[in-house]
């Protein structure tokens, strides 16, 4: 059976520039990596405000999703990079933490600004949470 929708050539990837966007959390969820085993709390974020996509189109309403991995021994450096990133995660999005860890469902509805870069990953161009920055 033939399904009849045309110009679907039409209908391709939005690309992100470079820049800093405002984001709100709308879902957080545990994890884990079946690569490597690592466990992490995933973030699925929709943007409020920034830089205009690459077609000119606006960002806002776009959905983004990244992972913060949680800190290990197997990690390269120990989890000394995952660890700052998810620390810093935290404080942006006023997610309370300890010793014993932090409740991932806190996260839901932060607003914070994320800087994004878009990246080349298996031929597609996904735009890459590279830093958590307070709201302005």
């Amino acid at each position: 059976m033939r399904a009849n929708v045309g110009n679907l050539a039409n209908y391709e990837e939005e690309v992100f520039v470079k820049g800093v966007y405002e984001v709100e959390v709308t879902k957080a969820e545990a994890t884990e990596s079946d690569r490597t085993g690592s466990e992490g709390t995933t973030l699925h974020m929709t943007i409020l405000d920034g830089p205009d996509l690459d077609s000119g189109e606006p960002s806002q309403g776009q959905k983004i999703i990244t992972t913060l991995w949680h800190p290990n021994a197997g990690m390269k450096d120990g989890g000394k990079f995952a660890g700052r990133t998810l620390r810093k995660a935290c404080e942006v999005a006023n997610v309370k933490f300890d010793e014993t860890g932090f409740d991932i469902d806190e996260f839901v509805g932060a607003i914070f600004n994320v800087r994004l870069k878009p990246e080349e990953y298996e031929g597609e161009t996904r735009p890459v949470v590279k830093a958590f920055l307070p709201s302005a």
